[in-house]
């Protein structure tokens, strides 16, 4: 088995070396069965992040895999990586590692040992850790509380950066994604949701701006506009089903 560790790039010249090999490092301290690899995806940077990729790449070509894609769209690189990849399982992180590292396991054992499809990081779990500001997490809780309500599901966290999934899943449900800025993850887990995949939540260590400068990408605008992007999801799924 092959799993790909994807971390989108967008201008993230001063964290991006230290922490790609903080990946590096704890995955090669691991007693892991299974292959893997640390993919970069430089999307839209204006500054050196694809130089250093392709440094890391130098480094240990078997471990590292630098991309450089034009369009700054995080998203939207994802997916353009996800349909070419070769790999048995694909899994994104946010390059801040607002997640710990150590809920890496708790991400991949579903795969090898349930059976499962999807799954997804929760900063909103009764047992997640999380340190963020306070209307970060009302609007989190607030939009993901319309999500359960709208689809009737169980799902607590739609947006953490944080989630793996078997390839056949996004080969199935990638002609349906139309999103690619951030309702991409909301698209993700509820087309796996509606095609009867196993999707499963787990808790996470979840630190906001790990990296003091770092501010989030996600405009406030944007933000307000993702309850409207539920309620058109709805009406869409409705079309295909």
């Amino acid at each position: 088995m092959v799993i790909d560790f994807c971390v989108p790039v967008k201008d993230e010249e001063p964290i991006l070396e230290a922490n790609a090999l903080k990946i590096y490092n704890y995955l090669k301290s691991q007693s892991l069965n299974y292959d893997w690899r640390i993919i970069i995806l430089v999307n839209g940077s204006k500054d050196n992040s694809y130089n250093i990729a392709k440094l890391l790449e130098n480094k240990d070509s078997s471990k590292f895999k630098a991309f450089n894609m034009e369009k700054g769209e995080k998203s939207l690189a994802l997916k353009e990586y996800f349909k070419n990849s070769e790999a048995d399982i694909l899994s994104f992180m946010d390059a801040d590692l607002a997640v710990a590292l150590e809920n890496i396991g708790e991400l991949i054992n579903p795969f090898l040992t349930e059976d499962y499809d999807l799954v997804i990081g929760s900063r909103l779990l009764p047992t997640s850790k999380i340190k963020r500001s306070y209307l970060r997490e009302f609007s989190s809780r607030g939009y993901n509380k319309i999500s359960r309500l709208l689809f009737k599901n169980n799902i607590h966290d739609l947006q953490c950066g944080f989630k793996a999934f078997k390839k056949s899943l996004f080969d199935k449900i990638s002609p349906y994604l139309r999103d690619n800025k951030w309702f991409f993850d909301t698209e993700l887990i509820l087309l796996a949701i509606h095609f009867n995949y196993r999707v499963k939540e787990i808790p996470v260590d979840w630190e906001e701006n790990r990296y003091y400068k770092r501010k989030s990408k996600v405009k406030k605008i944007e933000a307000y506009g993702f309850i409207k992007k539920l309620f058109q999801f709805k009406k869409y799924l409705k079309k295909i089903a």
